[in-house]
């Protein structure tokens, strides 16, 4: 990398310099200066500097077209020659590289701004796990307040009395004139109703998970009566 690097910053200076067969080497071929810098000679890197002064405005070109950022189309350009020296070997037989350049130049602009879009999106993830619990709570009020409104206002009720205004299942059961077994039973089906709407948007909750969620925004939350039309004076 070393040397790839005072390659390309002394490519467009370099001067015309001469093979051991005696041709310049502006008169050669890519395939011939490929070979040139494969072959371990002191000419090496006059050759591969040719290959970057002949070909650096179509590669850097072709990478700016695709990333709008001058600083990243400049690190996409050198990225596509430091390809061009690691398959040199394979790519020796050609008599020009042009077209492989052009189309490497598509090629790693495309994989830097996949890599760019999987970074953020790990950005934003780490950041989505390092949410305080008042956003955490935020959140997850949002999610159940939304299923608590899609359940009919008897089912709703009976979730709002125990989880969210946390009245005791036998206070809750005397407020609605329910019976306490009644009362649990209705309970439960709410309870049930409102997992299936949940799971539908993909969010499972197993067990009396749904109910521990329920209470923890309730704490979260203060128990000032909130339900899905927003807060109720307490009766």
């Amino acid at each position: 990398m070393g040397m790839m690097a005072r390659t390309m910053s002394s490519a467009a200076g370099s001067p015309a310099s001469s093979t051991a067969t005696g041709r310049s080497l502006e008169r050669l071929g890519d395939g011939d200066l490929l070979r040139g810098y494969l072959d371990p000679g002191p000419g090496r890197e006059e050759a591969f500097a040719e290959l970057v002064r002949r070909h650096g405005a179509l590669v850097h070109g072709a990478c700016r077209r695709r990333v709008r950022d001058a600083a990243q189309a400049e690190d996409a350009a050198q990225a596509v020659f430091v390809l061009l020296a690691r398959k040199a070997g394979s790519l020796a037989a050609r008599a020009s590289l042009a077209g492989w350049l052009y189309q490497a130049s598509e090629w790693v602009t495309r994989t830097m701004q996949r890599d760019a879009r999987i970074r953020r999106r790990h950005e934003r993830a780490a950041a989505s796990r390092e949410a305080s619990p008042a956003e955490e709570a935020g959140g997850l009020r949002e999610v159940l307040d939304e299923a608590l409104g899609a359940l009919k206002p008897r089912d709703r009720e009976a979730l709002v009395l125990h989880y969210l205004e946390g009245l005791p299942q036998q206070q809750a059961a005397a407020r609605l004139g329910l019976r306490h077994d009644a009362y649990r039973q209705r309970l439960g089906r709410a309870l049930e109703r409102m997992k299936t709407h949940l799971a539908a948007s993909g969010r499972v909750y197993a067990g009396s998970a749904l109910g521990a969620a329920l209470l923890e925004v309730a704490r979260a939350d203060g128990r000032r009566g909130y339900g899905p039309r927003g807060p109720r004076p307490r009766r």
